[in-house]
């Protein structure tokens, strides 16, 4: 620090007494993390690296009784303050541990009826304390730990209840508790591991020891009461013990994208459960070790109304124990579709479309279409399985479209044809 127009040194202090002077220049620790800097007045800022080499500088700069910074171990040091005031800003080193939830924080108001979530908005000697942040929260701000040991439920579910926008970092963040989300969440990871790997030595994990469901997003058929515009992706979900990896109950305009979910074979699991879900996008995920890695049905009437007009891309089907993936649209349904990879059936199904999927070592055939709905599905994919016994295609139904690039490998019948107006594009069959 310097006076302004000169290299003069001019003094910078610990405190807003002014008793005690910063060493200058202000040495930041091994962390990059610098002391309480209060000065006032008008100075000559430069910032230099630990060999004196200039990175940035500005002239003039004005302070009036400004801190720049309070540096702040942990939030129980934070708690622990006891001079709070209106304007004073504050760095914090790690929510729990160094480097893991850090950033700056404000002190922007004399508390009234705002609530503490001990993330984004902390409340400490009666003043409000917040992150300069708008709209998102990372689930390091609210102390989650990504050990794969530190039971993360309730902390991250704290996150989503008060942000829309929660982000996750490549870790492996155990979670013994189930998370909801509501309308307009999104949850949205630094990516998810391979397709076909349980490991969690790399991406972003959600390592769920709990049952029923990792994930749930239910909404009700009350007056169109669904649950809208909710975005999961850049995820890995592991789930050994659920019932299923992700519930959606009346979900629509929603995305799923880049979630990889991976189960044990528990009986009746299943990777992505949707029911009476419409109008929503499914693309590059993987469902993986699953008795069913996905199924999206209706419900009898009168809610029979939901259903199809969902687009999927990319999506990978490997090793379930029973189906790769089911759509069902009737309660009947059941008997038919044992031992398929793939099960389209029912007439209410419509607007189904499965692009650049890829189907493998489901047990007993990989798609199974019973539709005579006017639009039937349209399916461009990949199919590698061992299974003779089974067609990888039969159409038992009306209307289906098998489009121009669709792949057949391995042994056994590709495609057996029982119904009628079903159309087969140039297809590669090996």
């Amino acid at each position: 620090f310097y006076a302004t127009g000169t290299s003069t040194f001019k003094s910078t202090f610990t405190d807003a007494t002014g008793a005690t002077a910063n060493t200058n220049p202000v040495t930041a620790n091994a962390n990059g993390v610098f002391p309480a800097i209060f000065l006032e007045g008008i100075f000559n800022v430069a910032l230099k690296d630990a060999n004196d080499v200039q990175i940035w500088t500005a002239d003039p700069v004005t302070f009036s009784g400004v801190s720049v910074v309070n540096s702040l171990s942990n939030v129980t040091a934070l708690r622990a303050l006891t001079t709070v005031a209106v304007g004073e800003s504050y760095y914090l080193e790690g929510h729990t541990e160094t480097n893991i939830g850090s950033g700056m924080l404000l002190c922007t108001k004399a508390h009234g009826s705002e609530v503490d979530n001990n993330g984004t908005l902390f409340v400490v000697d009666g003043f409000v304390i917040e992150r300069p942040i708008e709209g998102y929260a990372t689930i390091d701000m609210v102390g989650a730990n990504g050990n794969n040991t530190f039971d993360n439920g309730a902390i991250i579910q704290s996150a989503i209840n008060n942000n829309l926008i929660v982000k996750i970092r490549s870790a492996a963040y155990l979670s013994s508790a189930a998370l909801t989300l509501a309308e307009g969440n999104r949850l949205e990871g630094s990516g998810a591991a391979s397709k076909v790997s349980s490991s969690i030595a790399h991406g972003c994990w959600l390592n769920y020891t709990g049952t029923g469901a990792a994930i749930s997003a239910v909404g009700a058929f009350i007056g169109f009461d669904s649950r809208r515009s909710i975005f999961i992706g850049g995820l890995s979900i592991l789930a050994n013990t659920a019932s299923s990896g992700i519930l959606g109950d009346f979900l629509t305009q929603s995305e799923i994208h880049d979630v990889s979910l991976f189960g044990n074979g528990v009986a009746g699991s299943v990777g992505l459960d949707l029911k009476n879900s419409y109008d929503n996008i499914i693309t590059k995920c993987a469902f993986n070790g699953f008795e069913t890695g996905h199924i999206s049905t209706i419900k009898s009437a009168p809610n029979d109304v939901f259903s199809g007009q969902t687009h999927y891309d990319g999506c990978d089907f490997w090793d379930n124990a029973a189906n790769g993936c089911e759509f069902t649209a009737s309660d009947n349904v059941f008997a038919q579709i044992a031992g398929i990879g793939l099960v389209i059936s029912g007439g209410k199904n419509h607007t189904v479309e499965i692009y650049g999927g890829h189907f493998e070592s489901n047990v007993g055939g990989d798609v199974h279409v019973t539709s005579t709905v006017l639009h039937g599905p349209r399916i461009r994919a990949h199919f590698n399985s061992e299974v003779t016994a089974n067609p990888k295609v039969l159409l038992d139904g009306n209307r289906t479209f098998i489009l121009e690039g669709t792949e057949f490998v391995s042994g056994g019948t590709s495609i057996e044809v029982n119904g009628d107006s079903n159309v087969i594009g140039r297809s590669y069959h090996r």
